[in-house]
């Protein structure tokens, strides 16, 4: 597996009109023909695909477009305007065949459509591989309506592991499961028991003997180097799971788990007013910390009785977040606490408090531009806790005043998708400070917190370069990633993150960013499921940092050595 590293080139040689005039220019008038074929391996030979969706997406802002594949394969876009462009290859069951991609999973380059046009081009399509089996419990019945969930797992830098995708089905009468169109690599797998019963995945243990166990704990554990086609019940202890390794297109039909009965964790606790008093029929939910490595499945929703007491079973042993809501119809009252559920039993009690609001004012540079009270409802939320809240309501007037109500008390950071092409976001502050590139917020409970102002800019920051080997050649099949330093501010909000692909110069442009403290990291594998915390985690070890200041420009190349 390659390693990555990532170190800062000199490049005040390199102008800003110089990396522009090398990026392809789009000519909307000139429209030609991009053609080829589609083709998978089979028994060591190339064979057409039919009826694959190709789909040409536009790399400088044009509209994509979708063509199926003819009998043998072929296809052709017609009309298309020079420029750059994504050519992609989709079929149930088959592994997508992209443009440029060396090999299964890789992003592939970018497509660049001259002025005679592109013919003849090849896209190779790959079999998926099947993990199938069967769920039964210790007296060997199928268990109906279990949840099974495959993850594979990739190696990040410095060999971290990461989730690259993950997969769920649900066990049918006979206890069936089956999986298709995976790629190669190193999977995990988990059961979720159902919701009647009392069963508890043990550890797994191999046809030659050979036991591996752990706990789902993480992701950060070690890959491991088994290949079980038999995982059968050791024990008592729940929230067990299996690895394995799944060759290009092998058929692995016989992964069974065996269920086994015994001991359950379960979590108890009481849910009480601000007066002391027990609150009834509050919405108690426990469910998986972020990073705990419990699949988000395994969350329980259970109601408190008259007494104010709950109980949640059938729960993964490791780190938990408990909210409470207050019943409908009773003035809005929130809670929230973390435990650690071990195995076997334990406590959480809660105090439910005020909900509070918060409110402010979006600020736009140019007045004489209005924006649609859509764009801002749709791009604006808050954050807390790695959760969101309810939507802002935009409050009636012309100084596009916003309100979020029912916000329970604690420390939040304010996060936003971008409202449209036009406007980026420049910067947040409150009445005690920029809240820009510090992250919390404090919301007392049964407060009100005003006089948040949130500017918009319609000059945006930008980080441009390259992307090149040692030999200087250009990178053009892996991702360049910018992200905040403070792993605080790793909310997803598509103004403090970007992902950006080189073109076939190894130009990468991010623009839009929040100003800020930033790491510029590079990214190998193909994890399908955006950002996530261990992500970000992982590539933190390799990043550039950098300055992002309002309407400046940042050039920095990159190098993979």
């Amino acid at each position: 597996m390659l390693r990555l590293g990532v170190f800062l080139i000199l490049s005040a040689f390199l102008s800003i009109a110089t990396l522009a005039s090398q990026s392809p220019a789009v000519t909307a008038s000139a429209r030609v023909e991009v053609s080829g074929r589609v083709i998978v391996v089979d028994a060591g030979r190339p064979v057409g695909v039919h009826g694959a969706v190709v789909r040409l997406s536009g790399a400088d802002a044009l509209q994509p477009g979708t063509t199926l594949t003819q009998d043998d394969g072929r296809f052709v876009f017609t009309d298309v305007p020079i420029g750059g462009f994504y050519l992609e290859a989709t079929k149930r069951g088959l592994l997508s065949g992209r443009y440029g991609a060396a090999e299964p999973g890789r992003f592939g380059q970018r497509l660049v459509v001259t002025a005679k046009g592109n013919q003849n081009i090849l896209l190779s399509m790959f079999r998926g591989g099947v993990v199938a089996g069967t769920i039964r419990n210790e007296r060997s019945v199928p268990v109906f309506e279990a949840r099974v969930l495959l993850s594979r797992i990739v190696k990040g830098p410095q060999d971290r592991a990461v989730v690259a995708e993950s997969f769920t089905a649900m066990t049918d009468d006979l206890g069936r499961y089956r999986f298709y169109g995976l790629q190669a690599g190193w999977f995990e797998l988990v059961v979720v028991p159902p919701q009647q019963g009392e069963y508890a995945l043990e550890a797994s243990e191999t046809e030659d003997g050979a036991v591996q166990r752990f706990l789902s704990g993480g992701i950060q554990r070690p890959l491991l180097a088994s290949r079980p086609e038999a995982i059968r019940s050791m024990g008592y202890v729940p929230a067990r799971g299996a690895g394995f390794e799944l060759l290009l297109g092998e058929v692995r039909q016989s992964v069974d788990v065996w269920l086994g009965r015994g001991l359950l964790s379960r979590l108890s606790g009481r849910i009480t007013t601000k007066a002391g008093l027990p609150a009834a029929n509050a919405r108690v939910t426990v469910r998986p910390s972020p990073d705990s490595g419990i699949p988000l499945q395994a969350q329980r929703t259970v109601l408190s009785n008259e007494a104010g007491e709950y109980v949640a079973d059938r729960l993964f042993p490791g780190p938990h977040v408990v909210s409470a809501e207050s019943p409908p119809g009773t003035p809005p009252a929130m809670a929230r606490g973390e435990v650690n559920v071990t195995e076997g039993t334990g406590y959480l009690a809660l105090t439910l408090e005020p909900a509070a609001t918060l409110s402010g004012q979006l600020v736009f540079e140019d007045a004489g531009d209005p924006v649609a009270a859509a764009e801002i409802a749709l791009g604006l939320r808050l954050v807390g806790a790695g959760t969101a809240t309810n939507p802002p309501r935009l409050l009636p007037g012309a100084n596009y005043a916003f309100e979020f109500t029912n916000v329970p008390p604690g420390k939040y950071h304010l996060a936003f998708g971008r409202l449209s092409e036009r406007w980026f976001l420049s910067a947040i502050t409150s009445p005690s400070g920029t809240l820009t590139d510090a992250p919390f917020l404090e919301v007392p409970a049964g407060g009100a917190v005003k006089g948040i102002v949130v500017a918009f800019s319609k000059i945006p920051t930008e980080v441009r370069g390259r992307l090149l080997n040692r030999d200087g050649s250009a990178v053009t099949d892996c991702l360049v990633v910018v992200f905040p330093q403070d792993p605080l501010l790793w909310d997803g909000s598509m103004s403090r993150l970007a992902e950006v692909q080189p073109d076939e110069t190894g130009l990468f442009v991010a623009k839009g960013l929040i100003p800020g403290s930033y790491l510029i990291a590079v990214r190998t594998f193909a994890a399908e499921q955006g950002f996530s915390s261990t992500t970000l985690m992982a590539l933190k070890e390799t990043g550039v940092p950098v300055t992002l200041k309002q309407g400046a420009v940042i050039v920095q190349n990159l190098q993979i050595r």
